[in-house]
């Protein structure tokens, strides 16, 4: 069965052969050390999730925003013998990368969360094996031209020289499911994609509704921002974080010939 999705804001269709496939379109892996406190974040169908914050390990950390509900956290509590608090070392061998709006300062932006499916909590950070990775399959729905939305071109960095090509991804999620609140419809995350040097040569190639296969690394990147001005007029810079996903590899999926 072949699904059509025109998601507002993209003029693009996103074309599902196989509804089944979405369980697998967006599987993510990560361990680290909880640097944050567990805080609430929001609540959904009765549903509450709360938030943290996750140090990678490896040679470069990162720090990464994780998302998970009150059930799956009681459960790695008790499966696990330990508490999910700041200090704690956890082990997400499955999880979703997903992106939604948020507000500030009365602008929108995009977030970017680990969405956690199953986890586990160790004491000690040396029983925890290196996990970082991400597995999408999606639709390319914006290039990386600042002046022209629809093309994907290589650029490069302003003070490496590498070569980068960033676009946007369009990945949809599991259909809609019945609860006691009514129907759930799909939704789409829309992720960007970081390509670096080789990577960004072959990704120059693809178009806009090309559907991709692509292996990543979650990043985490620091920079600072105008946010004011102060009494002489000179700008004030606050600090903000950016979440990334860095290509490894990628496979362009011909869909005449798999149809």
């Amino acid at each position: 069965m072949k699904v059509s999705i025109y998601d507002r804001g993209f003029n693009v269709p996103i074309i599902v052969k196989n509804e089944r496939s979405l369980t697998h379109n967006n599987i993510a892996e990560l361990s680290g050390q909880l640097i944050s406190d567990v805080v609430e974040n929001h609540e959904c169908y009765d549903i509450k999730y709360y938030k943290f914050f996750v140090r990678t390990l490896g040679k470069t950390p990162y720090t990464l925003p994780v998302i998970i509900s009150h059930y799956l956290r009681h459960k790695s509590e008790v499966m696990s013998g330990f508490k999910l608090q700041k200090g704690a070392c956890v082990s997400i061998s499955n999880g979703a990368w997903r992106s939604y709006n948020e507000q500030e300062n009365g602008r929108t932006r995009l977030a970017q969360s680990l969405f956690v499916k199953k986890m586990i909590i160790h004491e000690d950070c040396s029983l925890c094996m290196f996990m970082n990775k991400v597995i999408l399959d999606g639709y390319i729905c914006r290039g990386g031209h600042p002046n022209n939305p629809h093309s994907v071109f290589v650029r490069k960095t302003p003070h490496t020289g590498r070569k980068i090509v960033d676009v946007l991804i369009a990945v949809n999620r599991p259909r809609g499911t019945v609860n006691h609140k009514g129907f759930t419809p799909t939704k789409t995350d829309y992720l960007p994609l970081l390509f670096w040097d080789e990577l960004s040569e072959e990704a120059c190639k693809l178009q806009i509704g090309d559907r991709i296969q692509v292996e990543a690394i979650m990043q985490s990147r620091n920079y600072e921002k105008i946010c004011g001005y102060n009494a002489d007029n000179l700008p004030i810079y606050c600090q903000h974080i950016a979440y990334e996903l860095s290509t490894t590899r990628f496979d362009l999926i011909d869909e005449i010939l798999n149809s």
